[in-house]
């Protein structure tokens, strides 16, 4: 361990004798690193028909995966939502402490959120889950409302990004009942089954589109002859998340 580390870690422990109990515990890099890698956090929607046609009823659930306690200190968790977190009370200078959870959540800028613990955090043992219930404005019904990549920080260290929110698709829950794929009571929107889409494609006129292109081209010359797809053929992939696709097609032909 180098020196500067050693003189670190003493002076942490110093400073942690004289604050406390004001201080919990001294915050370090590890500590931030630690949160990015082994908070998992889940985001579900719970309830848009909640009776208002105001807002939705969410939960984050925060579950410390990792070995070690995430203890009460100076972390700030950073996240972007589209619509305003809990209207009757933000935007506020103060925040809002949401009840029996120890985290105040503020309205930054923008659609720039963060959530702090306070004072009546309870250390998130190994294993242990917090759940945070929500009200946020309108309603949600699709996973893209909501952004990836939330970030830990703290004053004076690196931020780390929570390796559980990197994509959409792993931290959103899914929308599987009307209470959170319909907007609102009187929406008419239901998604299709599998059995739905099958009897739509059966009874449809395939002979009734002239230009099958997505986008519809302004002129098309459509000849009368077939093309013989085989091992001539050269598949070129550029786009990397294409990856495993090309080298499937390309086993083929």
């Amino acid at each position: 361990m180098k020196q500067g580390t050693k003189m670190w870690h003493l002076l942490c422990a110093i400073i942690c004798l004289l604050h406390a109990p004001q201080l919990s515990e001294c915050l370090a890099q590890s500590d931030l690193n630690y949160i990015g890698e082994n908070l998992n956090v889940q985001f579900n929607v719970i309830n848009n028909l909640n009776g208002n046609n105001e807002n939705f009823n969410a939960e984050v659930l925060l579950h410390n995966t990792g070995p070690s306690v995430i203890n009460k200190d100076s972390w700030e968790i950073f996240f972007y939502s589209l619509y305003m977190i809990e209207p009757d009370h933000l935007p506020n200078i103060a925040g809002y402490e949401i009840p029996q959870t120890g985290l105040t959540f503020y309205h930054v800028n923008g659609i720039l959120f963060k959530f702090s613990p306070t004072a009546n955090f309870k250390s998130l043992q190994p294993g242990a889950t917090l759940t945070v219930s929500l009200v946020i404005q309108y309603w949600s019904v699709s996973r893209t409302d909501h952004m990836p990549r939330w970030y830990v920080a703290s004053q004076g260290f690196l931020p780390v990004m929570l390796k559980s929110t990197e994509s959409d698709s792993e931290f959103v829950g899914s929308f599987d009942t009307k209470d959170k794929y319909k907007r609102y009571a009187d929406d008419r929107y239901h998604p299709f089954s599998g059995e739905d889409r099958y009897a739509r494609f059966s009874s449809m006129n395939h002979e009734a589109t002239p230009k099958p292109i997505i986008p519809t081209p302004t002129e098309i010359t459509v000849e009368n002859a077939d093309t013989l797809v085989d091992n001539t053929w050269k598949i070129n992939c550029l786009e990397p998340f294409y990856q495993k696709e090309c080298q499937l097609l390309s086993g083929i032909f």
